[in-house]
């Protein structure tokens, strides 16, 4: 077995219980908090596809379902930042330009949402524990971050072309607008060659 697929299959273990904590109540909340009033609507909760299909079906449902990434990679963002000078991280801030998604959501966030996203709106409890599990593994060992930006990147990378174009045909931004967390200054297989050999 090669050594980046070992690495892969650790990463998959180490976060399995998290990442099931996440997708069965992150987006959950949010749908639930939104759609409580709307009794037309059934929505199977365990299914990440059908959550998205439901919040591509409004543009400030899919902003909130949008901002519970923001406050995830915002903190790993910071994390990478705050320990570039470790080995284990010195390849990912080396790419942080290019992988770096919380400014882009940012944008992304004021136009759904509005300029006033970041007062106007607050992140779910379950975004929170998220957000404070990641400090409280950065406080333990930083290390223990790797396999949150490994999938948290990897995810955009690989589903991050179908969601755009989904969002681009409901929504249709206009130029420049509520599509920048998609967008990277290279081709999506060289940041991805360069995010699995500089987290690898």
């Amino acid at each position: 077995m090669a050594t980046s697929q070992s690495l892969t299959g650790q990463m998959r273990a180490a976060t399995r219980e998290i990442h099931n904590v996440s997708d069965k109540y992150g987006c959950s909340c949010i749908l639930r908090c939104v759609l409580r009033n709307n009794d037309s609507i059934s929505v199977s909760f365990s299914l990440v596809n059908l959550k998205l299909v439901v919040a591509l079906t409004d543009k400030q449902l899919y902003g909130r379902a949008l901002m519970l990434f923001y406050y995830v990679y915002a903190q790993l963002e910071s994390v990478i930042l705050e320990h570039k000078d470790h080995e284990a991280f010195r390849g990912l801030y080396e790419i942080i330009n290019v992988i770096a998604r919380a400014d882009g959501i940012a944008k992304d966030l004021r136009f759904y949402l509005g300029e006033d996203w970041s007062t106007k709106y607050q992140p779910t409890q379950a975004v929170q524990d998220y957000v404070k599990h990641l400090q409280d593994l950065e406080k333990k060992d930083p290390t223990l971050v790797l396999p949150y930006c490994y999938h948290m990147y990897m995810a955009m990378l690989a589903g991050g072309a179908m969601i755009k174009k989904l969002v681009k045909r409901n929504f249709a931004p206009p130029e420049g607008e509520g599509l920048n967390c998609f967008a990277f200054d290279v081709k999506s297989n060289k940041v991805t060659y360069a995010a699995n050999t500089q987290i690898c």
